[in-house]
């Protein structure tokens, strides 16, 4: 992935609030400081950072609400991998 399209995403506020709602509901101390601090990664991730290109590609508006491009399994799937790495 372009390091366009990964800062692109790690700043895409309607997807940072998702991380947060993600991570509320499993059960993370301070969810939005904990997305604030993860953002990167998360963005960087290949199952994060794949379909976000291809929909900046397609010139898809808000890329980072629609859950035709990142789908809560996608989003559950990489906040868990990064808490298991903490």
């Amino acid at each position: 992935m372009s390091y366009n399209t990964i800062a692109r995403c790690a700043e895409d506020a309607d997807l940072q609030q998702r991380v947060v709602a993600c991570a509320a509901q499993e059960g993370v101390e301070g969810p939005d400081s904990w997305a604030a601090g993860h953002r990167w990664k998360f963005a960087a991730n290949p199952d994060v950072a794949a379909p976000y290109a291809y929909a900046m590609e397609q010139g898809l508006a808000n890329p980072g609400k629609r859950d035709d491009v990142i789908n809560d399994n996608i989003i559950l799937s990489v906040v868990q991998a990064l808490r298991a790495a903490e």
